[in-house]
């Protein structure tokens, strides 16, 4: 599996939720995502799907119906586009001590996806100090969380496997 060892056993229990954790302030519980937008918005959702051109091939995620190309500008004439197996590079990103989470800061970074396509994701399986500008990355789907008997999932960018 492509995941980072955890650093400690209180970290490993923390994540097996064997051992309660205070969340504190910032700890809000999670709200279960409606049922007809998960249907509605299960590609993108579960299979990380985007849009391409069908006039002139540039993958655009979010999916559009305008072609971001300036000098294209195709309007309707897209097709389904799965990011979930391509390479991206951190464009940009961050860390959050802030946001609630059981293994502090919370990584954010924007991807760009080779070819095109852009967004933001999760970083997972590295530390603040390993991520850099141009770093190349992978989706993964993963455990977003788990609360009151409901899992979420996500999909996470991780460093791409050398």
């Amino acid at each position: 599996a492509n995941k980072k060892d955890l650093p400690s056993y209180e970290k490993y229990v923390t994540f097996k939720q064997v051992l309660a954790i205070d969340v504190a302030g910032r700890g809000e519980e999670a709200v279960p995502s409606s049922s007809s937008v998960l249907w509605r918005d299960r590609k993108k959702a579960l299979a990380l799907v985007g849009s391409r051109c069908k006039r002139c091939g540039t993958p655009q995620l979010p999916p559009q119906h305008i072609c971001v190309k300036p000098d294209c500008g195709a309007v309707d004439e897209m097709e389904e586009y799965r990011f979930s197996d391509k390479i991206g590079y951190i464009f940009t990103y961050t860390g959050d001590n802030l946001v609630y989470t059981p293994d502090p800061p919370e990584l954010y970074g924007v991807i760009d996806f080779e070819g095109g396509g852009r967004a933001q994701f999760n970083l997972t399986d590295c530390d603040l100090d390993e991520v850099e500008v141009g770093m190349p990355i992978e989706c993964t789907f993963r455990r977003k969380y788990y609360d009151r008997g409901v899992t979420g999932y996500t999909w996470k960018a991780v460093p791409a496997r050398v």
